[in-house]
């Protein structure tokens, strides 16, 4: 994610406090927050949902609706686990 110029640690705040939040989202089983140390505007967030369903029904929700407000671009990356530690 690509925070507005100068708001990236406003934003990282923000997510910390919305991953309390993940914590009783049904379907969440990961969300990780990370910062570049190249770039002073980017955010890297690491989820795993158990389903596409559970993913898109979070997205419908009012406080996640708020934090997308604050990012002015992201890139999505879609991958599938196929093993290792924690999962």
């Amino acid at each position: 994610m690509i925070a507005h110029p100068g708001q990236r640690d406003a934003l990282v705040q923000t997510m910390l406090e919305a991953a309390d939040q993940f914590d009783s989202m049904e379907g969440c089983e990961l969300y990780i927050i990370n910062v570049s140390e190249n770039d002073p505007d980017v955010v890297w967030i690491t989820e795993l949902w158990r389903d596409a369903e559970a993913l898109a029904a979070s997205l419908q929700k009012e406080n996640v609706l708020a934090l997308i407000q604050m990012i002015v671009g992201a890139e999505p990356i879609k991958l599938r686990p196929v093993g290792g530690k924690g999962i």
